[in-house]
């Protein structure tokens, strides 16, 4: 772009806010700042508009990206005052833009209500939360894919990038360094400008990019993210110093406790438990406290050693000591915890329950075999199973070899009928068509008679191992019950004599 004349102008105003973010952009210094930069702008007004100037286009130093054509583009709109719309790029932490130039807007009614209850000083500034407008912004309007030719009519507008005819200016048209109707610089600028007759518009869908300047608090949590990432780098750094550390100087186990795990477990049966039951198991055996009613005082003694002659003299006086009625097993052998039930000796249900109608158990469901017994027993019962299903497997392959056998010889002799008979070509030709499907039908129902089969004997199969199941099911649970019942037996009998004892 080519400019005819460049001047520049400076002058000091004597401002003593802050140039800072937070200072400039305080609400308390809205007010001054406004009326001072009016009076700056008057001052240029006046010192560089030419007669012969047609347009005036004002922009702040400190917009970050412009269209070259940014001036053609608003000036072929031909509108007395024209801007566009400001918005500005922010970090990610807070939501990469945003609209900046807020002066822009539409009045409201609540607006024009605010503005009769306000002194005749005060002066109205967007982006407050102290002045609740509920004005239409153009910076919200915008629309990223909208048409940038839009217009829309605008009663206050931002300094950040105005173009204006120049006989506005030249007709006495002012930035207000006063509150003119609440409003002061350029939103009275065009509220000035709309009671002269003139034309006011914003393109919502044209944007110029202002620069981003942190706020305190932005600055702030700039230096915290700092720390935090100097942070995460020296806690990433000592974590790979401890991990070689911790490599140095221990061992990782976790491989060897898999294998001692497996070969820890493999020998045990979890499906296997042991229940103790202590309700009232032994309340019969409470003594009492005076060391004198205690008929047998050595049992106070953990250690005690017994001699033949006391344990004949306890004999004598009816001291039985209960029987092991599970045999001799190791107790501290997991495999066998279900064959070590605790239970609750009640009285029998039927005093004439005659005890040999209960079923005799088969020896090797016996639980009172070792686990080398037992494996043995699963071993040669899985064997006689897999014997069995082979000697079935075998018959049915002997079987279906034999059906396979009668069909061919059936179809060898209908092809020498066929060839011993005089016929022509074609009844020859229509006769072997028509054993060739007697033969694929035979085929095929071979085949599925041979499927119907095979699914019958492994149905069979299935349920005799069922019933087989069930079988052991229920020797274990009558062995169960043979036990308990023994028990009861027994210890009735104990009881019996332990009250023959106390009444001597």
């Amino acid at each position: 772009m080519r400019f005819g004349r460049i001047n520049i102008y400076e002058k000091d105003f004597g401002q003593i806010i802050g140039q800072s973010f937070s200072d400039r952009h305080g609400f308390a210094a809205q007010g001054p700042r406004r009326k001072l930069m009016a009076i700056a702008r008057n001052w240029l007004l006046t010192t560089a508009l030419r007669p012969d100037h047609a347009w005036v286009y004002w922009r702040d130093a400190d917009v970050e990206t412009v269209p070259a054509t940014i001036i053609e583009d608003l000036m072929h709109h031909d509108t007395d005052v024209i801007v566009p719309n400001i918005w500005r790029p922010l970090p990610d932490w807070l939501g990469n833009e945003q609209p900046y130039d807020l002066n822009s807007w539409q009045e409201s009614e609540a607006g024009l209500d605010l503005a009769d209850h306000l002194d005749e000083d005060a002066v109205i500034v967007e982006g407050y939360s102290e002045y609740k407008t509920w004005r239409v912004h153009l910076g919200y309007v915008r629309d990223p894919f909208g048409d940038p030719e839009v217009e829309m009519d605008l009663d206050g507008i931002g300094g950040v990038s105005i173009l204006s005819k120049g006989t506005v200016f030249k007709s006495g048209a002012m930035f207000p360094a006063f509150s003119y109707l609440k409003h002061a610089e350029t939103e009275g600028f065009g509220k000035l400008c709309k009671t002269m007759g003139y034309r006011v518009v914003g393109l919502p869908h044209y944007v110029i990019w202002h620069i981003y300047e942190p706020s305190v608090q932005d600055l702030q949590h700039m230096k915290w993210m700092a720390e935090e990432k100097k942070n995460r780098v020296q806690k990433a750094k000592n974590k790979r110093m401890y991990d070689k550390k911790w490599t140095e100087a221990f061992v990782e186990v976790g491989k060897d406790w898999e294998v001692l795990k497996f070969n820890v477990f493999k020998n045990t049966d979890l499906r296997r438990y042991i229940h103790l039951d202590w309700n009232d198991v032994d309340g019969y055996l409470k003594l009492d406290e005076e060391p004198e009613n205690n008929i047998f005082p050595e049992l106070d003694t953990i250690e005690a050693d017994y001699s033949l002659t006391e344990m004949s003299q306890r004999y004598k006086y009816g001291y039985i000591p209960p029987n092991e009625i599970f045999d001799s097993f190791p107790i501290n052998n997991a495999a066998n915890r279900d064959k070590f039930k605790f239970v609750r000796f009640d009285e029998p249900e039927k005093e004439s329950e005659n005890l040999d109608d209960i079923l005799i158990v088969d020896n090797k469901l016996n639980s009172n075999k070792n686990e080398a017994q037992r494996k043995e027993q699963e071993r040669e019962e899985k064997e006689q199973i897999q014997k069995e299903t082979l000697d079935e497997l075998e018959e049915s392959r002997r079987e279906v070899e034999a059906e396979v056998q009668k069909v061919e010889d059936e179809h060898n002799e209908e092809m020498q009928k066929v060839k011993e008979k005089e016929m022509t070509p074609e009844q020859l030709e229509e006769e072997l068509e028509t054993l060739q499907d007697m033969y694929e039908q035979k085929k095929k129902e071979r085949e599925e008679r041979k499927l119907i089969e095979e699914a019958e004997r492994l149905s069979k199969l299935a349920e005799k191992k069922k019933r087989k199941k069930l079988l052991k099911q229920k020797a274990i649970q009558a062995e169960k019950e043979l036990r308990r019942k023994m028990a009861i037996e027994k210890e009735m009998i104990r009881r019996q004599q332990m009250f023959e004892l106390e009444e001597v």
